[in-house]
């Protein structure tokens, strides 16, 4: 039981010394088997170990849930003793060279060897043998509370600017808010204490020995030492350390600079990591300036989504700068988190590291720099993948969407694809693009299925299938199918894209045959003695009699039509082929950004933030004086859209409201005389005309 344990608090010192039991689970079952009960045992000893109840829904019989976190624990501490001492049970070691930089080098008094005969056996006696050095220093940092500065319990109490610590600048203490430590700040980017480490905790922590380069894991450093003290219900500092002893020098204290000017003074601004003692990993991917609003270097706060758009990778992006969605030039984006965790920058060799992804034989990639598809680390530093849309909730014409393929690990260790197996007497019953469906919907629900006479369920939250017959467990892994960037070129040179066959598709009877484009929209202007421009203009008049209408403009947009008609579709074949509910209803918005909306739809997170009191999406109006009052410039003439929506099914809506409830299309202000709707699926929506009046 001793090697097991000895196992975990490798793996989970390793990952930044806390990992979710979800992926420590899978990790461990590459290496042993055991039973989990027996693994759950020895996660209980709470001298090794601490762990945080997830709030996920436990699996079955499992003692603990899938996001439950597992930190590494441990009583070794670092000697703080200036003289030798005889049968010391601690590590003679430099704390400064543990944090990551001493500065006297091979001068320091205090030793920088882990292979001491006595640290060899205080590690052997505490089972930390196997520990390469990153790992274990990360072990100690958290649980040793001599080796970093307390987080001043006084600065998060009180109301002043540095809260009650009476110290304030001179404080040797860190002023950072605790709960932003603790992933738990109510006040969020309101909040009045510090969320990153400013300029006055950087000078602390490098006085400290601190290397810049290890800044980037400190925050959760931090996180797990409140866990394992127990301090992590409110804002109080760590327990009072004891002096500094270790060093007879004392490094000088850095002169005053600022945290950028610190992070422009290394070596390579784009590092990666550097694990703590060790030489700094390979460089991350220069910065490259897209555009002003998402460069490669984005600020975290500004990326409110992760999905890349699709019309800017066709280069048609016409929300441009205020778009929401991110920038880039292929379907997939590779990035690190930076080493003050305030920026992501993209990673080099991003399509070699795509293609290892795309293998669900991989764990990693294999150029530099590594990435831990498990874990989405490269070394300590945090990794995500961002992507476009997956194609299961884009039309099939749609190109260049996400196209995510499951597998299944079989008895030979290889992985074979859901629904593609050679033989058909053992062919899954269930397709990779059936369970992308069900993973989309986020409900985390178990789906039964079979292969050949075996009947299996598949818990797509925790990733595997079950024999429900034996009770024995496979793997499942979610990972897209490779696109190169040759592939992409040739996707958008060959002209498929989602107009393609507009000249040939069935539009409505009155529009204009010869004004159909390739790609966008035009404008045709109604004559006011037509049938079609009487109706809309009855309609407007209906609350606005008082205003006179200048012009109404048909918007042609053959791509948009395309995917309203095969949204359409769906929610017939949903409903079992009934007639869904269309209805000509009117919005307001800022002129600035009509033809945005005529070229590419509406997006309420740009046109629609006058409120959400009914649902965060579109929102039109049954009567067009309604909708008045959201038209800008209010100066004369005045423009508002008329807009085709598929409403479907309704039911009241709240502010809390993302989408609409189970077997519902949309959300109303009444059920029984709705005046507003909120749409939030913009395939439900076609923008049909420009009203212009005064």
């Amino acid at each position: 039981m001793s090697a097991v344990s000895n196992l975990i608090t490798k793996v989970v010192c390793e990952n930044q010394g806390c990992l979710d039991y979800k992926r420590l689970s899978q990790t461990l079952r590459q290496s042993i088997t055991a039973p989990e009960s027996n693994i759950v045992a020895i996660l209980r000893d709470t001298s090794k170990f601490v762990i945080v109840e997830g709030k996920e829904k436990r699996d079955g019989n499992s003692a603990l849930s899938a996001d439950s976190l597992v930190i590494a624990k441990t009583s070794l501490r670092v000697c703080q003793k200036r003289v030798i001492c005889d049968n010391c049970p601690n590590l003679h070691l430099c704390r400064y060279f543990l944090c990551g930089e001493c500065k006297f080098g091979n001068k320091c008094k205090h030793s920088h060897d882990l292979d001491l005969t006595h640290n060899k056996e205080v590690l052997t006696g505490q089972g930390l043998q196997e520990l390469k050095a990153p790992a274990l220093f990360q072990l100690l940092l958290q649980n040793d509370t001599n080796l970093l500065p307390e987080i001043c319990r006084h600065y998060n109490r009180g109301s002043g600017e540095h809260g009650s610590c009476e110290h304030m600048e001179r404080c040797n203490n860190l002023h950072v808010c605790q709960h932003f430590l603790q992933d738990n700040c109510n006040y969020g980017a309101g909040c009045k204490r510090a969320h990153n480490f400013n300029d006055s905790a950087v000078k602390i922590l490098t006085s400290r020995g601190v290397s810049l380069a290890n800044l980037s894991i400190l925050k959760n450093t931090y996180k797990n030492r409140f866990a394992i003290t127990g301090h992590t219900d409110q804002p109080a500092g760590l327990s009072t350390r004891k002096k500094e002893t270790e060093c007879t020098q004392t490094p000088s204290v850095p002169p005053k600079v600022s945290c950028e000017e610190l992070f422009r003074a290394l070596p390579n601004p784009n590092l990666i990591y550097c694990p703590l003692g060790s030489p700094a990993a390979p460089p991350a991917a220069p910065v490259v300036k897209e555009r002003s609003h998402h460069q490669s270097s984005a600020s975290i706060s500004e990326a409110d989504s992760n999905e890349i758009c699709l019309f800017f990778i066709r280069g048609s992006c016409s929300f441009e700068e205020k778009c929401t969605r991110v920038h880039h030039r292929l379907p997939y984006r590779w990035q690190v988190l930076s080493l003050l965790g305030n920026t992501w920058n993209d990673l080099t060799n991003m399509e070699s590291i795509e293609q290892a992804y795309c293998n669900p034989a991989k764990d990693s990639s294999e150029l530099s720099p590594q990435v831990n598809f498990l874990t989405m680390t490269s070394g300590y530093s945090k990794v995500r993948r961002l992507s476009t849309a997956s194609s299961v909730n884009k039309p099939p014409h749609f190109i260049l969407t996400t196209d995510w393929l499951w597998y299944w690990k079989n008895d030979k260790g290889g992985w074979s694809e859901f629904g593609t197996e050679p033989d058909p007497k053992t062919r899954a019953s269930i397709t990779s693009k059936d369970l992308e469906k069900v993973y989309q919907t986020n409900t985390g629900i178990d789906i039964h299925i079979t292969a050949g006479k075996n009947r299996y369920l598949v818990l797509i939250k925790d990733m595997f299938q079950q024999n429900i017959t034996t009770k024995k467990k496979r793997e499942i892994r979610r990972r897209p199918r490779f696109v190169s960037g040759q592939e992409v070129e040739k996707k958008l040179k060959s002209g498929t894209s989602e107009a393609a066959g507009s000249s040939t598709m069935t539009v409505p009877e009155q529009w204009d045959k010869k004004a159909l484009p390739e790609y966008g929209y035009k404008l045709i202007p109604l004559s006011d003695c037509s049938t079609e421009f009487q109706q809309v203009a009855q309609l407007f008049k209906r609350t606005m009699y008082q205003s006179t209408i200048r012009s109404i403009q048909r918007i042609q947009n053959p791509s948009l039509y395309r995917v309203f008609q095969w949204q359409k579709e769906q929610m017939q074949l949903r409903t079992g082929g009934r007639v869904v509910e269309q209805k000509l209803l009117f919005h307001g918005t800022d002129k600035s950004f009509m033809p945005a909306i005529c070229e590419q739809n509406f997006d309420w997170r740009i046109c629609g933030t006058n409120g959400t009191a009914y649902g965060k999406g579109s929102y039109f109006a049954r009567d067009a004086s309604y909708s008045d009052k959201y038209s800008k410039p209010k100066s004369v003439p005045k423009s508002m859209f008329g807009v085709q929506v598929l409403v479907g099914e309704y039911t009241k809506g709240t502010s809390s409201y993302k989408r609409p409830p189970p077997n519902y299309d949309s959300c109303v202000d009444s059920v029984n005389n709705p005046a507003i709707f909120v749409i939030f699926e913009k395939y439900q929506i076609y923008p049909e005309y420009i009203i212009e009046y005064s």
